[in-house]
């Protein structure tokens, strides 16, 4: 994947007419935010992400982890804001991708791109 960058994920379930249509980055010295929102089809998962940087491009996913049955949120519409600390300035592109883990089933189902573009980080 890369070199990994420091990242900080905040993510709440928010009810399905309050959820994002749409994602945003905003660019500010030496860091890239993300907001963002996921469905997960179904209730009960948390999210995780990570990201990682290789020449240009920095890749951030966010997996959804599936959570035992009665242990999760009762909503299944996520929205998030990550904060990645990038070590240099310059143009980056950024992609963002979303994957699911279930419980009981082994690794995670194949990334989906949802969001990239194009960015200068000063």
């Amino acid at each position: 994947m890369g070199r990994p960058l420091p990242l900080r994920l905040e993510s709440a379930p928010v009810a399905p007419d309050e959820a994002p249509v749409s994602f945003r980055s905003v660019v500010e010295a030496g860091v890239i935010c993300v907001e963002g929102q996921l469905s997960t089809g179904s209730r009960g998962w948390t999210l995780h992400a990570a990201a990682a940087i290789r020449r240009s491009v920095i890749v951030m996913q966010v997996t959804a982890v599936e959570l035992p049955p009665g242990n999760g949120p009762d909503l299944e519409y996520h929205t998030y804001r990550a904060t990645i600390r990038v070590h240099r300035r310059g143009k980056f592109r950024l992609q963002v991708r979303h994957a699911y883990r279930s419980v009981g089933v082994m690794g995670v189902c194949l990334p989906d791109p949802v969001y990239e573009c194009t960015l200068a980080v000063p």
